[in-house]
């Protein structure tokens, strides 16, 4: 980069995909400090393929089950308050979880808390992580899978989603939306989707969860495999906020360039 020009991860901080079952997994790009200014494109782009490497990835992720102690306390905490009107709704705990890829990944640990309806088929899955404040924020969502190999997901949050595929209906709503809103409209997008020869598939307990969160990895990695640059240039532009489009396209050219490389 030339002196003044600045990649602006300020907007990139949380790069998330969901992860159908288990919630949303929150991919951190590390920064070398508050505003990476003037840190180069090959900088640049090495932050970001150390999270395209663990979001693109088809291979199942080290999830492993932990107990309530295993959580950051004031991470559970917010959760739990977030969770208040659950059990009235119909939830009873499946478990926690941590993906300890992306804990590896980020250096955060990445733990969710999961919960099933008593319908069966609807899994609530919810996180807190620090925001690029470091503030706690909660992200929450309902996901279910269906028998054609689609997911259906809805999720409450105000972080940039990236595309996670066309075997993943994906509907994002405001993170103030209420959890009572949130099944709502998620049942409603259940009974709208499902066919008579695609039903909701039925979740039983918490080794379920995590296959049901291996096969929603695989189908988005699958679909991101063709993007080149393991990134579109409009997402790119979405997450790098208020980053002037010559460099975030310099960026983008510099990681197409190096997929390229590696498949010679």
């Amino acid at each position: 980069m030339e002196p003044g020009e600045a990649f602006d991860f300020s907007g990139i901080v949380w790069v998330i995909v969901v992860v159908a079952g288990l919630g949303v997994l929150w991919l951190l790009l590390r920064r070398a400090r508050d505003r990476l200014l003037e840190i180069g494109i090959g900088q640049a782009a090495d932050q970001i393929e150390r999270v395209l490497a663990v979001l693109n990835d088809p291979a199942p992720h080290d999830i492993a089950v932990i107990s309530a102690g295993g959580w950051v306390p004031e991470r559970l905490a917010l959760v739990e308050q977030r969770l208040t009107d659950a059990g009235a709704l119909g939830f009873t705990l499946l478990g926690d979880v941590e993906d300890r890829t992306v804990s590896r990944a980020t250096g955060t640990a990445s733990m969710m808390r999961g919960l099933v309806h008593q319908d069966g088929i609807t899994m609530l899955s919810v996180l807190a992580r620090p925001d690029h404040h470091g503030t706690l924020v909660v992200a929450i969502e309902c996901g279910s899978e269906l028998s054609d190999g689609r997911f259906v997901e809805t999720i409450a949050t105000d972080a940039p989603l990236l595309d996670p595929g066309p075997s993943v209906l994906l509907e994002q709503l405001s993170a103030s939306t209420s959890l009572p809103t949130l099944l709502e409209h998620h049942r409603a997008r259940i009974a709208s989707d499902a066919t008579g020869t695609s039903q909701p598939l039925p979740v039983g307990d918490i080794d379920a969860a995590i296959q049901r969160a291996h096969r929603r990895l695989a189908v988005t990695a699958a679909a991101r495999a063709a993007l080149p640059g393991g990134i579109s240039r409009a997402e790119l532009e979405r997450l790098a906020v208020d980053t002037d489009a010559a460099i975030v396209a310099r960026v983008h050219a510099e990681l197409i360039r190096r997929q390229r490389a590696r498949g010679r």
